[in-house]
Parts: structure tokens; C-alpha cells; sequence
């Protein structure tokens, strides 16, 4: 009889463990890169495109660089999704670094004056709050087939206080 139908069984179960072993290399322990909001700056008056910029900053805390291909972002404020954009501009985030930089966002009109209207509708209720809320959500793609696309969330306050 010959040696592989002997042990089929043993050669099958063998190659099937090395076979899942493999897998979860695939992946290693990768943990969310953290965006951060680091300015906001109104268009100049003779910009022709009137879009804001934002700067963020995007810390990696793993030990390879990450070479983000692209992003959309969202922004909220007081729970109104008040500007949007993409970008494929950005540079390689190093190993446990960071990466400063700048995107465009286009403003929503129609989403603007409900924010208007609600600050207004509250200052004069007489409960104007101290500070908004505001809520950056992130899509990077670092254009891996084993990482997808990693989704971002960062929630702070912008005082009122000194505007």
C-alpha cells in the first residue's frame, strides 16, 4: 500500500491547519489610525473655488507606514452634516508617526442655514449653549486587498466662548 493513502487522513488534516495558519497572517494586528481635527480655514475672498480647508493630522499606530491612497470625509456639527470632500493628496504616514496636512471641503448651503437657524432659534430661547458639538467621520483607503477601507470617527467641541 502505498505511503499517502496510509496517511491521507494526517497529510489532509496537516495541510488544512498550515492552510488556516496562513490566513491569519493575512492580518496582522492592525490597529485604527486616529484623525484629528487641527484647523479650520474660511476661503480667501479671491479664491475661485470657496472651499474651505481643513487641516487634520493622522497619527499610525502600527509598525508599518501607511500609504493611504485616498479618503471622503464628513463633517457635522450639532448633528447637521455641514461639509464634505475627498481627497487623494496625502502623504505617507511613517510607522508610529504622524502626517499633517490640509483638504478641501465643500460647504452645504441648504444644511448651513439649518444651522443658522437652529443657533439662532436657541440663542434667542435663551439656552445658547457654550460650545458645539462636531463629528469628523473618515473613509481612508490604503488601497491594500487586506486591509479595506477604514472607518474613522472623532467627536469633539468647538467653544463659543471668545467668538
Amino acid at each position: 500500500m502505498p505511503l499517502f493513502a496510509r496517511y491521507r487522513y494526517l497529510i489532509c488534516a496537516l495541510l488544512v491547519s498550515v492552510l488556516l495558519a496562513g490566513c491569519t497572517t493575512l492580518r496582522p494586528n492592525f490597529e485604527q489610525p486616529k484623525v484629528h481635527v487641527i484647523s479650520i480655514k474660511a476661503p480667501s475672498r479671491g479664491a475661485v473655488d470657496k472651499l474651505f480647508r481643513v487641516g487634520l493630522r493622522i497619527t499610525n499606530p502600527n509598525n508599518m507606514a501607511l500609504d493611504i491612497k485616498g479618503m471622503s470625509y464628513e463633517l457635522s456639527i450639532d448633528g447637521i452634516a455641514l461639509a464634505s470632500g475627498v481627497t487623494a493628496d496625502i502623504p505617507l504616514v511613517a510607522a508610529y508617526g504622524e502626517a499633517s496636512f490640509e483638504v478641501p471641503v465643500s460647504l452645504s448651503v441648504l444644511n448651513s442655514l439649518r444651522l443658522f437657524k437652529r443657533l439662532l432659534d436657541t440663542q434667542q430661547a435663551g439656552a445658547m449653549d457654550k460650545e458645539l458639538p462636531y463629528e469628523l467621520e473618515a473613509r481612508i483607503d490604503v488601497g491594500s486587498a487586506w486591509l479595506p477601507k477604514i472607518s474613522v470617527s472623532e467627536r469633539g467641541v468647538i467653544p463659543l466662548t471668545g467668538m
